[in-house]
């Protein structure tokens, strides 16, 4: 993962926090898409947050491991998973690399 390369959400997509859990349902000419929810848990929301179009990655994970009890191997581990998927699924795009 280039730890320079700064993401953004992309629009069109409802944010509903439902228990410990964020359900993402893609809107297309104004009708949900339910074949194509995402739920996301409290970390994968946290970093649905941090891609705002203007943070490094290098901040997000500076910011993952400032807020939850795991070493940085792992968040980058992880951050680079999430980034990987999200990017596959339309969720979010980069905005500079």
């Amino acid at each position: 993962m280039d730890m320079n390369t700064v993401y953004e959400c992309v629009p069109g997509f409802v944010e509903k926090k439902v228990g410990d859990e964020m359900i993402l349902v893609p809107i297309s000419n104004q009708v949900a898409q339910m074949s194509e929810v995402f739920t996301l848990n409290d970390l994968g929301a946290f970093l649905l947050d941090q891609l705002d179009g203007h943070i490094s990655m290098h901040d997000v994970v500076e910011r993952v491991t400032n807020n939850y009890d795991v070493d940085e191997q792992t968040v980058v581990s992880d951050v680079d998973d999430f980034v990987n998927v999200a990017l596959v699924k339309g969720v979010i795009r980069v905005v500079q690399q």
